[in-house]
């Protein structure tokens, strides 16, 4: 109303779009991260993660990907986040030479599933009322257990159906992005703390929740 104008700089602007449009918002692991700017530039890969595992590496220039042109920084993280398949073949330049990687993407629930056993759901308002965590921050309370596989890290920690997981490595998990971004950082067969709380019931009511904390050696 006072005509008063604010002005941010570029380079914010593109860093913001680097963390916030990407395929890991989109609840699927990529593993890596490219420039803004055109030509597409691999800036980072995280090692063990699907980009880095295809052999893609730092300073690799993205020209196609599944034999069409790559595009800008949007319509490659598009593909990624949209498509629905999850195999790609990125052509890249390093070097003087033109190479293929095939990358599989993972999404967050197979990964969920390969490194500790178990099926995780974001809580809905529905979930909330029937669960009883209005208390316990409602939506945000965790992710809700929705089932555990036999003889998994899960198992072993004690975790079961209806179990809410509100921590990991003593960080707070409020959705799957949050899950991943510590399972992501952990390494096969290294432990880590896991908190979670577990009903009280009587018949089908819920009386409550008690918090619970276990050490888990991941797949």
């Amino acid at each position: 109303a006072q005509g008063i104008g604010f002005a941010i700089p570029i380079k914010e602007v593109r860093e913001a779009l680097g963390e916030m449009f990407n395929p890991e918002t989109a609840s699927r692991w990529f593993g890596a991260r490219v420039g803004v700017d055109f030509p597409l530039v691999v800036q980072s890969v995280e090692s063990g993660s699907p980009a880095g595992e295809s052999g893609l590496k730092t300073g690799d220039t993205i020209l196609r990907i599944n034999g069409r042109p790559a595009g800008d920084f949007m319509e490659f993280n598009r593909l990624l986040r949209e498509e629905s398949k999850l195999d790609f073949v990125l052509t890249v330049e390093r070097g003087s030479e033109q190479r293929d990687f095939n990358v599989a993407v993972q999404p967050f629930t197979k990964l969920f599933r390969n490194r500790l056993g178990l099926d995780l759901q974001a809580l809905t308002p529905d979930l909330v009322d029937q669960l009883g965590l209005e208390r316990l921050g409602g939506v945000e309370s965790g992710l809700f257990v929705l089932q555990v596989e036999k003889g998994s890290p899960a198992e072993a920690a004690s975790l079961q159906k209806y179990c809410i997981v509100n921590g990991i490595g003593g960080r707070r998990v409020r959705n799957d992005l949050d899950v991943f971004s510590v399972l992501s950082r952990v390494k096969s067969g290294e432990r880590t703390d896991l908190s979670f709380l577990v009903p009280r019931t009587r018949g089908d009511l819920i009386l409550g929740y008690q918090e619970e904390l276990a050490t888990v050696k991941l797949r």
